[in-house]
């Protein structure tokens, strides 16, 4: 369970949008990113208006009793070693995603994750 501190630390540190969430058996339970953060944030402001407190004060509450876990998305798309890059464009564009973990051929292990902006390294890569 990752503090929601250590993520940004994480996201920021390695300049990258989001990082698949697993199990201690590896399985895949979900996806988290910037995104998720941004609406944990939000969300904080919006409590802290009808509370009447600060919002910096609502989140760091908010913050110290919340992970990874629960900010999560959990309807996860995914594509496999062997996925096409048009494909992975494809499934980005019709659900409007940016992170999409990436699994072996078998489906059963998490090998890495793929987002907007792998695929525009493809793209340049192919002139």
């Amino acid at each position: 369970d990752m503090a929601l501190d250590a993520l940004a630390k994480l996201l920021l540190d390695r300049r990258i949008n989001g990082v698949p969430v697993v199990d201690d058996a590896a399985n895949l339970k979900g996806v988290v990113t910037v995104t998720d953060l941004f609406r944990f944030i939000d969300e904080s402001k919006e409590k802290a208006l009808g509370s009447g407190r600060a919002w910096i004060e609502v989140l760091r509450e908010r913050q110290k009793n919340s992970c990874v876990r629960d900010i999560m998305t959990q309807q996860v798309y995914t594509v496999t070693r062997s996925t096409a890059v048009p494909e992975v464009l494809e499934l980005v564009m019709r659900h409007d995603i940016h992170t999409i973990p990436v699994l072996s051929d078998d489906k059963k292990d998490v090998v890495g994750i793929i987002g907007r902006h792998d695929i525009v390294l493809a793209f340049l890569r192919n002139q």
